[in-house]
C-alpha cells in the first residue's frame, strides 16, 4: 500500500473528511482509508498494535480488530502494546 498526504487548509473541512471516511466502505473505494496526522511516537505505537494484531490473526483469531487504539477479539479487549 502507498500513503498519500492530503493537506486541507480549513479545520472544519478536515474534520468533515475524516468523519465521512467510513462511508468509503460502501463504494468502489473499499481499499482506501483516511486517518488523521500522527506524531512519530503515535505512528510507532500504531505500528506495534497493527503488528500484534497480525500475529493474533495468524494464530487463528480471525475476528480480531483494532478499535479506537485497542485490539479487540471476541469479548476480550487488549490495551495498546
Amino acid at each position: 500500500s502507498r500513503s498519500v498526504r492530503i493537506c486541507v487548509e480549513d479545520v472544519s473541512h478536515r474534520r468533515r473528511l475524516l468523519t465521512r471516511a467510513k462511508n468509503l466502505k460502501e463504494t468502489d473505494f473499499k481499499q482506501i482509508f483516511l486517518a488523521p496526522d500522527l506524531t512519530r511516537k503515535q505512528q510507532a505505537e500504531d505500528k506495534k498494535l497493527r503488528d500484534k494484531l497480525k500475529e493474533v490473526r495468524m494464530a487463528g483469531m480471525k475476528e480480531a480488530k483494532i478499535l479506537k487504539g485497542q485490539r479487540m477479539g471476541g469479548e476480550q479487549c487488549y490495551s495498546q502494546v
